[in-house]
């Protein structure tokens, strides 16, 4: 049966004492029958490896604790002394149900501080009982449910994250991480403290969100770059082509009185094919550089991150930004690009997929990482 505000019910989690079984029945009920969900283990096991974990997963999913306050569950023998640690661990929020007068029991400095709720006729609370401690319960129950359930799920990923031996891939990213800091810095006050694992999660997320962030802003201002550079390139040749055409109208009038003029426009046109020649180099040893960065990365790297970077990087390349630099090889090479050849070499052994593979580093990479790295330095000798 769905919540009040038409989602999944609110879990919670029942800790109790073997001994106040009968009346954790009547509170699962009386939650069931409220719209809650509630999570008991009915099993009266103790210790072992098996019932802990059984019992950590019921806790991690759950939205609250309601701890069944007894002078049986505060003994320091009781199985319920672990649950309250737990809880502590998953930073969940705690709700302490009254079944029975505690008396003389020592109550743990977990729970003194807390706000009892009653649910037997206690003297010093006019009244309490059953009913009345069912409703307080419910009303706490149901405020900051929403701040809770975000609670409860970034538990969940946070945790999955730490038993995956925290690899980048179980992070927050983009939107969600920038909605989820904001849900951390509105924390209610009555709610529960995130937990240290669920702040090293965020913090984790945020500086691998900055570094992707980071090196994206490298590589389109990279991309931006080399566009600029040969965009200074075309139109430097265009100049050139325009001078020259001058200078043959010149030449063919034969007229003497342009001497000047013709001498005027050789000088540009000098001046010019340095200038572009200059812009060319620096844009081809800007390729080559992009390219032997590349493929040395995938070859070395052991950050995920980093990797699909250079991946983005090296592909960019090999699709279209090193195609000058190929045709231009190719020319003073008697058509063939000792470049283009290892590029083509390297993406064979890279493969198609642009997702980050399963172990990094990936020294098989290295030596056509190294090839393309001699191509390109052959190639700039030439220059």
């Amino acid at each position: 049966m769905p919540g009040d505000d038409g989602k999944e019910p609110a879990k919670v989690f029942v800790s109790y004492a073997r001994e106040d079984l009968v009346f954790a029945d009547q509170l699962a009920d009386a939650l069931k029958a409220s719209g809650f969900e509630p999570l008991i283990d009915r099993e009266n096991i103790t210790g072992g490896e098996e019932f802990k974990a059984r019992l950590a997963a019921m806790m991690l999913t759950c939205d609250t604790v309601a701890f069944v306050l007894s002078p049986d569950s505060v003994d320091k023998k009781s199985f319920c002394t672990w649950e309250i640690e737990k809880a502590d661990e998953l930073a969940k929020r705690v709700l302490p149900v009254v079944c029975r007068p505690v008396g003389d029991a020592v109550v743990p400095d977990r729970l003194k501080d807390l706000d009892y709720i009653f649910f037997y006729p206690e003297p010093h609370v006019p009244g309490s009982g059953f009913g009345n401690g069912l409703r307080r319960l419910v009303t706490a129950l149901k405020s900051d449910l929403a701040w809770l359930r975000e609670h409860t799920a970034l538990t969940g990923r946070a945790a999955q994250w730490d038993r995956r031996q925290r690899k980048d891939e179980d992070l927050i990213r983009g939107s969600l991480l920038a909605e989820t800091e904001k849900w951390a810095g509105s924390r209610p006050v009555n709610a529960p403290e995130i937990s240290p694992l669920q702040r090293v999660y965020l913090e984790t997320s945020r500086q691998a969100e900055d570094k992707n962030a980071a090196s994206e802003r490298k590589r389109l201002a990279d991309t931006a770059a080399a566009q600029e550079a040969r965009e200074k390139a075309l139109v430097l040749a265009e100049q050139i082509d325009r001078q020259r055409r001058r200078l043959r109208f010149a030449m063919a009038l034969g007229s003497i009185g342009f001497a000047a003029a013709l001498a005027l426009l050789w000088l540009r046109a000098e001046s010019s094919r340095d200038e572009l020649k200059a812009q060319v180099i620096k844009y081809f040893a800007q390729q080559c550089e992009d390219a032997t960065n590349a493929t040395s990365t995938l070859a070395e790297t052991t950050d995920p991150v980093a990797w699909q970077c250079a991946s983005n990087q090296f592909w960019s390349l090999y699709r279209g930004r090193m195609i000058i630099l190929e045709t231009h090889e190719k020319g003073i090479s008697g058509g063939k690009s000792l470049v283009e050849r290892k590029m083509i070499d390297f993406g064979f052994k890279l493969g198609p997929s642009n997702e980050p593979p399963r172990f990094l580093p990936q020294p098989s990479l290295a030596p056509p990482a190294k090839d393309v790295r001699d191509a390109c330095d052959a190639f700039m000798k030439k220059l």
